[in-house]
């Protein structure tokens, strides 16, 4: 069935074998307008020898470009969700969904205290593992224009409701550009970087039950751990 993959602005869905789909939206350009705002689609039902990439036509009101965002597939709405991050030229915090089969795109309305502007954060959805059931979207970090990040918000996607949790434990370093993976209740956050450009190679893990940064990390190990 259907499950949750790593965010980023490539997400994908694999509900079976004749529709397995990885969607690539938007991304960095460097150059002109800077942000990409189209969408990609790479076939993988023909299996591994037959990847086919196409651009299909869209319904409803794009985003708009895209860059530093994430993107994950929701399995219970057959949605990828967008926190759009930036598109090249300022900071965002809108929230945009793509229905995986239709194409058809919307602005996800909203309520609760959204997290604030940001891009090069990280985003994950954890849920029951059964593939319809409640969900929630987490969003971690990353870098408003001034300061790098280190909160915590939590999207209900059947509510549309946002919160800023308390999280208890001792909490990562503040950073930009760091991995996010959900797994069995848990969300594994590895790496990114912080202040002057320090990479981590840290590894932290948030207790969705606890709603708790966990103690993994090895105090002798000597190397770029990311806890204060």
């Amino acid at each position: 069935g259907p499950g949750p993959h790593p965010g980023g602005n490539a997400d994908g869905y694999d509900s079976d074998d004749d529709d397995a789909q990885i969607v690539i939206i938007g991304g960095w350009l460097g150059s002109g307008p800077l942000a990409a705002s189209d969408m990609w689609v790479l076939d993988l039902s023909g299996g591994p020898a037959n990847l086919r990439w196409h651009q299909p036509p869209v319904l409803g009101t794009p985003p708009g470009p895209c860059n530093m965002h994430s993107a994950d597939y929701v399995p219970s709405r057959g949605e990828v969700y967008v926190f759009r991050g930036g598109n090249g030229r300022e900071y965002l915090n809108d929230l945009h969904a793509l229905d995986v089969r239709t194409y058809r795109w919307r602005a996800v309305e909203t309520g609760g205290a959204a997290p604030q502007r940001r891009a090069n954060h990280s985003s994950a959805l954890l849920d029951d593992g059964t593939g319809s059931g409640p969900s929630e979207l987490f969003v971690f970090g990353g870098w408003n224009g001034t300061e790098r990040l280190n909160d915590v918000h939590v999207l209900d996607t059947e509510t549309g409701t946002w919160t800023a949790p308390r999280v208890t434990g001792i909490k990562p370093h503040p950073r930009a550009g760091m991995t996010l993976t959900a797994l069995r209740g848990r969300l594994y956050l590895f790496g990114g970087s912080g202040t002057s450009s320090k990479c981590f190679d840290d590894l932290q893990v948030l207790d969705r039950e606890q709603m708790a940064w966990l103690d993994v990390n090895d105090e002798n190990d000597g190397g770029g751990g990311g806890r204060q």
